[in-house]
């Protein structure tokens, strides 16, 4: 539990708007299995972790970032950035930088970096 805490983000109460993670001609385990974590928290979870890594490590590829949260079992595996990062970015809270080579793959790949914050009142 302690470590839960440590990814809550009143950003992403704030800014993340509530994208379906399941398209709508997708079989009916999908949409299940998207309710599953949204409702229990896990996906809220995971985006505030992803986005507290391209805070720490501007400048990351998708997988370099799920790298540095994949031993954290709460998160779940490097597959959890590539996941969240698009709903990250349609919140306007990440967004994509200049390709290169990614360091696990050898792949040319877009980097990711923090955008930032206004909040009403002024300031970030």
């Amino acid at each position: 539990m302690e470590q839960q805490a440590r990814y809550e983000s009143p950003r992403l109460a704030d800014f993340l708007p509530s994208t379906p993670i399941a398209r709508k001609k997708d079989p009916v385990t999908s949409h299940l299995a998207a309710e599953k974590v949204t409702g229990s928290g896990k996906r809220a979870t995971q985006q505030a972790a992803v986005l507290e890594a391209v805070e720490l490590m501007p400048g990351c590829t998708a997988r370099e970032l799920g790298d540095l949260i994949e031993s954290d079992s709460i998160i779940g595996g490097a597959g959890i950035a590539h996941r969240r990062l698009s709903e990250l970015e349609k919140a306007n809270l990440v967004r994509k930088g200049v390709k290169r080579k990614c360091s696990c793959t050898d792949i040319l790949a877009v980097t990711w970096w923090s955008c930032p914050v206004y909040y009403e009142g002024g300031g970030v």
